[in-house]
């Protein structure tokens, strides 16, 4: 599936991937969530909250990784 990789790498093409979040957004600790970037707004968004960006909810993601294939 592949290594977490800075945020700075991540596609920014609306691709969908898992995202790391340190400080976590809908409670304490650290999150992850499978989300993308927005070209539109520029700025992260989540499946569970697709209507708000991310960084609405004070969250940053460090970290991505590409999500892995689906089952056959």
């Amino acid at each position: 599936m592949g290594e977490w990789q800075t945020i700075e790498n991540a596609p920014r093409d609306e691709r969908w991937m898992l995202l790391w979040f340190p400080e976590g957004f809908w409670a304490t600790g650290q999150q992850v969530a499978i989300g993308f970037w927005s070209t539109e707004d520029k700025d992260w968004f989540d499946n569970e909250a697709a209507s708000r960006p991310m960084t609405d909810f004070g969250s940053q993601p460090t970290h991505w990784m590409p999500l892995p294939e689906p089952p056959k």
